[in-house]
């Protein structure tokens, strides 16, 4: 199946607080088939994002990347803004083929009574049936 490097990235982030709860079994199998699964298309990620934010991140005298007010963002300079974004948007949408036919969740794969948020939802839907 082909996915985009952004929605593994939303299947990370989003089910953090998934893999944290208890869940029946064969919920609990398929998804961390899924995690080891992509872990190696994260760690890509991951690297070149990093790669991305230090050439195009704002620095202050001593070489450190500036960072928002809430500390959150990191400031890129103002004049390479936009091809950042650019780069940023290629990798997001860069697509990775992964055997995952076997490992796809199912609303059956839930307890009935389980309550997920939306956020959470949004970020496996790619991985479901």
């Amino acid at each position: 199946m082909i996915f985009k490097l952004k929605d593994l990235v939303s299947f990370n982030l989003n089910s953090q607080k998934i893999f944290q709860e208890k869940l029946p079994l064969t919920c609990a199998y398929k998804l961390s088939k899924i995690q080891r699964a992509i872990a190696e298309d994260l760690e890509f990620y991951q690297k070149k994002y990093l790669e991305i934010v230090n050439e195009y991140g704002d620095k202050d005298e001593n070489g450190n990347l500036k960072y928002s007010e809430n500390g959150t963002v990191v400031l890129m300079i103002p004049e390479r803004k936009e091809e950042a974004q650019k780069e940023i948007n290629e990798l997001d949408n860069m697509e990775v083929d992964l055997d995952l036919d076997n490992y796809l969740l199912e609303l059956s794969d839930f307890e009935k009574d389980k309550k997920i948020s939306m956020q959470e939802l949004v970020g496996i839907l790619p991985f479901m049936r």
